[in-house]
């Protein structure tokens, strides 16, 4: 698991997105949660998305249970998909 979150915490710093891909990933997940492989593979530049959307997870605009290793077929939902108003 200190493997996940170390990957992951090389994502906080501020990135770049000129390409859109972040949106392309939230907007993937509008439909239900998918698995990180499958998410990225929706988006227009998948091996470029996988950095976004550790950035994400990290960022918490993206959600993952942390108990698993992080892999392909982790699931990944919309950070607001689990927030009730």
């Amino acid at each position: 698991m200190l493997s996940v979150i170390d990957v992951m915490s090389a994502q906080r710093r501020p990135l770049q997105d000129p390409l859109g891909l972040q949106g392309q990933l939230l907007e993937a997940l509008a439909a239900g949660p998918a698995g990180f492989g499958k998410l990225v593979a929706r988006t227009s530049l998948p091996a470029v998305a996988r950095a976004h959307a550790l950035h994400l997870l990290w960022h918490r605009q993206l959600g993952v249970d942390l108990s698993r290793p992080l892999a392909d077929r982790s699931l990944v939902c919309s950070a607001a998909e689990g927030t009730e108003e």
